[in-house]
Formats: structure tokens, C-alpha cells, sequence
């Protein structure tokens, strides 16, 4: 099927190489109350990098943020709400506190907010999945 029809979704992933890879699939239930015609269709805002749009559907908004070892960066998150999806883990500190985080690790955030990012040590990048809410 596809993302428009409320048939079921059959995803088959071969990983066919390393690292191992990790699939992000966000499905909403009720979201497709009216029909598509009827909702109006959202202009994605501005944004700078670090943030790069790497999918759109019509309840989500997918970027990027990567973040180098013993790097840091700033980056304005102009959503109402967001997940902050983590693909690649890393030691950190910033907005999202002083941790580790692992892949797979997921934070919710309610917006907008300037996110500030600091990978600690110069073994491990940071790679973030930043999943926009639109409904």
C-alpha cells in the first residue's frame, strides 16, 4: 500500500551492510480523519543547519542533526511539538542535559526552543532524528 490509504503497510528491510541499521516508521491512528483534500497543507518553516528535511508525510516532518565528536552546535527547533529520536548515541550535554544517550532513545519537546548540543570526547559523532508534529 501506500502512506495515503488506510490499507496495511508491509516494510521489508534488508541491512546489507554494517553499521547495523535502524529504521524510524511514525504512524499516527485517527490522523487521516478528513480526507487529504480537506486539510490544508503546512509550508515546512524556516530552518538553518545543522537541521536538514529529510522526509515529509502528511502527519510528520523528518530532519537531521549531526554533530561531530568534541564538537557542539546551536539550532533553532521552530516546531510546536517534536520528537527527538536518536539514531547515532553519543556522551552529551546541552539543552537535553548532561547524559548518554543511545540509539533508539526517544525525548519529547514542546516548542519553539534553541537547542544547544555538545558531543563530549572525540570517539563518538551525535546523530539525531527531529520528528515534526504537524497534527
Amino acid at each position: 500500500g501506500d502512506h495515503g490509504t488506510s490499507c496495511t503497510l508491509i516494510h521489508k528491510i534488508h541491512n546489507k551492510s554494517r553499521p547495523v541499521m535502524m529504521c524510524l516508521d511514525v504512524e499516527f491512528a485517527g490522523f487521516h480523519q478528513e480526507p487529504p483534500a480537506k486539510r490544508p497543507k503546512m509550508e515546512p518553516p524556516s530552518i538553518s543547519p545543522p537541521l536538514k528535511l529529510i522526509k515529509e508525510r502528511p502527519a510528520v516532518r523528518v530532519y537531521t542533526i549531526d554533530v561531530a565528536a568534541g564538537s557542539s552546535c546551536s539550532c533553532a527547533l521552530p516546531f510546536a511539538k517534536v520528537l527527538l529520536v536518536v539514531h547515532r548515541g553519543a556522551r552529551i550535554r546541552g539543552t537535553l542535559g548532561e547524559c548518554f544517550v543511545k540509539a533508539g532513545d526517544v525525548f519529547f519537546r514542546e516548542g519553539p526552543e534553541e537547542m544547544k548540543l555538545e558531543v563530549l570526547g572525540s570517539r563518538r559523532d551525535l546523530r539525531l532524528w527531529v520528528v515534526e508534529l504537524l497534527y
